[in-house]
């Protein structure tokens, strides 16, 4: 299917783009779908493209020079760009891997059009630099979280997200997957997943959440020291609703 300006103005982070910007991207850019558990970019290979997200889900990782851990940095979706830090960072290689979640569909734009258009083009420039920045302050927060933060703590936070994003019930991740986004091991997550099921925290059937007790991983999240104020006022405003 053929890029159109019209197709791209309803994606939220283009929709700030004069129509001149839309009908470059429209001219440069190249569809590519892509099936679930595919690779889309390679951490160290030559970065060569950015992407935007049309449709899917993709894991943004980094892995340890074994290739042994690996920390999941963002899951991004629909709107959100991909290899955007090659832009501005000058990067000759990819510092992450990303990986399709599910069956999905990128824009590919190679790094010379994107460098070359974002110094002319000062709303492209704005656009590109407030999603920096975003992300910036998306990253200072994990970076808190996995430095100050026991893994109690931060798998309580995991768990009100999941709960936010998916309702009461919920199918838990694997545990290499929880250990992945937590910045932990599996076998440590396992043991944490132990001690909040049996303190109560949580009640689960095999792999699914049943319930979770909020005011209680609430209040262990604050006892951690950590500054959660959005996560927590949405939670309890949810608790607040549910009774």
């Amino acid at each position: 299917m053929r890029v159109t300006p019209d197709s791209l103005a309803h994606i939220p982070l283009l929709r700030e783009l004069p129509t001149a910007d839309l009908l470059w991207l429209a001219d440069v850019a190249q569809r590519v779908d892509l099936s679930s558990e595919t690779l889309l970019l390679s951490q160290g290979e030559p970065a060569n493209h950015v992407y935007v997200v049309i449709r899917g889900l993709f894991r943004v990782f980094k892995q340890d020079v074994y290739g042994n851990r690996t920390l999941v940095l963002q899951f991004a979706g629909a709107g959100e760009l991909l290899a955007e830090m090659i832009v501005f960072g000058r990067e000759e290689r990819y510092p992450v891997s990303v990986e399709a979640v599910q069956d999905s569909q990128v824009l590919r734009i190679t790094r010379a059009d994107f460098e070359v258009r974002s110094e002319v083009s000062p709303q492209l420039s704005r656009v590109l630099t407030g999603y920096l920045a975003r992300r910036q302050l998306e990253l200072l927060s994990l970076l808190e979280r996995l430095v100050f933060l026991p893994v109690t703590a931060r798998l309580a936070i995991h768990l009100l997200r999941l709960q936010a994003d998916q309702g009461t019930a919920f199918l838990l991740p694997t545990n290499g997957q929880l250990a992945e986004q937590l910045g932990t091991v599996p076998e440590v997550v396992s043991r944490r997943l132990g001690q909040l099921y049996r303190s109560g925290c949580i009640q689960l059937d095999r792999r699914r959440v049943i319930a979770l007790d909020l005011p209680r991983l609430l209040e262990l999240v604050e006892a951690s020291g950590f500054s959660a104020s959005d996560l927590v006022d949405a939670q309890r405003r949810w608790y607040d609703a549910e009774r």
